[in-house]
Parts: structure tokens; C-alpha cells; sequence
């Protein structure tokens, strides 16, 4: 088949001489695949990436070729069907700019209207906050999660360049709960936490952003459970009016900090504050040393404000990336999420890959998908 498109007419003639020749490659390498691959699901599974990589190359240059409201429709439902939710958005918002009153549009935005995906920002590569935002937004992120920022002026230029690059920041990490735990016997220590804390809060309200991520209390040789439980309690009280003002929410994440080590303590410890600013951000892949995910979730139910992901291996006790070598039921992850009502941010944490620093960033975004699409 000859791939000389220069004979066609019109755009549509091009598009539909291309689809034809994409068909043909296709089935002209299934053959090779055949051979080359052992596995009949392994054939299948790159047949089917190859099929939908095309597809979308295709509506990619029909909306070159012509942009109008139904080339920019069919990009959006080829981006929906293999699960990349934000830039079905970013497709189908431009159809509906160009005809605003056509149903078909508005439901197919409602259908991807699913999941945001986020990224720590220490999961990002870069010398710089700008080169780490402009690659999450590349890579398909809709919002990164930054950690605390001690003045001003880095607030407000954080929030201009999350501005400039059509990206959200989400959360924000509290910097000093390890350093200066809550739970800590020093009236000075836990004073110094309280400072750090209220920084979180100011950074989160500078740069938009609605959630700081706290870890409420450390156990250790000097700091017992109970000690760890009232004088995290007491402390954070002290917060909430601070965060309410500010309508912040303070998220206490769970982390291997041998506290709340069940998810119905966990219930407990937030209900006892009886105040809508103290929830929960739940990581999934802190608790899979001693406990089951989708469990954690059912019980900790709209309590869950915000969500991390990382990749664990259960098998040999150790993290791993979100699906290579994970034992992560992740399908089962997002049943019980969806159970729950959850549809906020999945932000993923994560260590960036010296071996391939932004290819590894467009990987776990990639991941995210089959994650938030249930197809892992």
C-alpha cells in the first residue's frame, strides 16, 4: 500500500487514507508480534496500544487539518477511550467553545470528568519550579503538590507559574513533622511544629491550594503511643482555627510512624476532633506492609480528603513504581474509592528515576490512567 497522501483532495480524504494505511501496518506486524511474543495476551495488549497510538495520531492531524467542533470531538472520545481524562477535556472544552449547545459534547466532558491526576513535586526532575511544572503539565498532570514555602514573594511566584502552565497546586507538604514531631515531650519542639505548620497553611492560601498534608505524631523510644495520641490531639485543636479561617484543610496522612496502626484507630483519632477541617489523606502504598488498601478506604470512607499513590511489593517488603513489579491490587484500589465517592486528586509520591528522569514522569502518568480507568 502506498503511503503517498499527496494525491488526496480534501482533509478528510487524507484522514481516511491514513486510517486505511494504519490498518494495514497493523495487521501487517501482527504476524512479527506472533512470533516474537509468547505470550497471547502480551500479542494483544500491543496490538491494542499500537491500535489506539495511531488513532489518536490520526484525530491529532484531523484537528490540524480542519479544527473544527467534530474533529475536536473525535480526539476528545479517542483520548477518553484510552483513558486520558485531562486531555479529553482539554479536547472536548474546544469543541464546546465552537458549538456550545451540542449534547453530545457536554455528556462526553461530563464522562471525563473523572480522577484529577497530581505529582509531588519532589517527583518531578528539574533545576528549577518552572522546568518541573511545565513537565507535569507535558506529561498529563492536571496538579502538583509542593511542600512548604516560608514567605511570600516564593508563594506568589509558585502560584504564577502553576498559573502559567494550566496547572493546579493541590496540597501542600508540611516540612517539619519529622524534624519536630507534635507528639514531641518538648513544649519548644512542638511549638516550633505549630510555626511550621502555620507557614503550610499560608503557603496553601497564598498559592490556592486547599489541603496541608500533616503527619500527626512520631512513636519512638522516648515518645509513647498514648503520650503521641493526647499531645498530637491537643496541638492540632490549637490549629484548626487557623486552618478554618483560611478554609484549609489539615490532611494526616498515614506513614510508617508506628501510629494508628489500624484503619478503625485511624476513624477514631479524626472523629474525636468533631471538626470538618481535620480528615484524612490516605496513601495507598504505606499501608500494604500491614493491611489491605481497598479495607482502609471502606473504613476510612468520605473521611478521605486527598490521596497518595506509590507502588509496594509486598512479597520482598519494599516500594516500588506504581505497576512494574507492584502487588497492588489496583483495581480493587479504585472500586473501593469509587464505593466511597471519592473523586478528588490522586497524587502520586514518588522518587525520580536517575536513569530516566522525564521519561519516568510521563510513565507513571501513563500508569495513573490505567489506574483511575480500572484496567490494570
Amino acid at each position: 500500500m502506498s503511503k503517498d497522501f499527496n494525491r488526496c483532495e480534501t482533509p478528510a480524504m487524507v484522514l481516511q487514507m491514513r486510517y486505511y494505511y494504519t490498518i494495514f501496518k497493523i495487521r501487517h506486524h501482527l504476524f512479527f508480534y506472533a512470533e516474537t511474543r509468547t505470550s497471547r495476551n502480551q500479542i494483544f495488549v500491543d496490538i491494542f496500544n499500537a491500535f489506539f497510538y495511531y488513532k489518536i495520531r490520526l484525530a491529532q492531524q484531523a484537528v490540524a487539518l480542519a479544527p473544527t467542533a467534530k474533529h475536536y470531538e473525535t480526539l476528545a472520545y479517542t483520548y477518553y477511550r484510552n483513558a486520558q481524562y485531562s486531555k479529553t477535556l482539554e479536547a472536548i472544552n474546544k469543541a464546546i467553545a465552537i458549538a456550545p449547545n451540542v449534547d453530545a459534547y457536554n455528556k462526553l466532558h461530563a464522562k471525563g470528568e473523572k480522577m484529577k491526576k497530581g505529582i509531588c513535586i519532589g517527583s518531578l526532575p528539574g533545576s528549577s519550579t518552572e522546568a518541573r511544572f511545565k513537565l507535569a503539565k507535558e506529561a498529563g498532570f492536571d496538579g502538583v503538590e509542593i511542600g512548604t514555602l516560608g514567605n511570600d514573594s516564593d508563594r506568589h511566584q509558585a502560584k504564577a507559574i502553576a498559573e502559567e502552565h494550566s496547572v493546579e497546586i493541590i496540597s501542600v507538604m508540611n516540612s517539619k513533622h519529622w524534624a519536630c514531631p507534635l507528639s514531641d515531650a518538648d513544649d519548644q519542639v512542638r511549638a516550633e511544629s505549630r510555626a511550621g505548620m502555620l507557614d503550610s497553611i499560608a503557603t496553601a492560601k497564598a498559592v490556592g491550594a486547599e489541603t496541608v498534608l500533616l503527619v500527626p505524631a512520631v512513636v519512638n523510644d522516648k515518645t509513647s503511643y498514648e503520650a503521641a495520641y493526647q499531645r498530637s490531639q491537643a496541638e492540632i485543636r490549637k490549629l484548626i482555627p487557623a486552618a478554618k479561617d483560611n478554609q484549609i484543610t489539615i490532611a494526616l496522612e498515614n506513614v510508617w510512624n508506628k501510629f494508628l496502626l489500624s484503619p478503625i484507630e485511624f476513624c477514631r483519632y479524626i472523629d474525636e476532633f468533631d471538626n470538618e477541617t481535620v480528615a484524612a489523606y490516605f496513601d495507598v502504598g504505606n499501608i500494604v506492609l500491614y493491611g489491605y488498601p481497598q479495607q482502609w478506604i471502606r473504613s476510612l470512607g468520605n473521611r478521605i480528603t486527598k490521596v497518595h499513590v506509590k507502588g509496594f511489593n509486598a512479597s520482598e517488603s519494599r516500594f516500588t513504581y506504581l505497576i512494574e513489579d507492584c502487588t497492588i491490587d489496583w483495581n480493587a484500589v479504585m472500586s473501593a474509592l469509587a464505593e466511597v465517592g471519592y473523586d478528588d486528586y490522586m497524587t502520586a509520591e514518588l522518587p525520580v528515576d536517575g536513569d530516566n528522569p522525564e521519561g519516568r514522569v510521563h510513565s507513571i502518568s501513563d500508569d495513573m490512567d490505567r489506574i483511575i480507568a480500572g484496567t490494570v
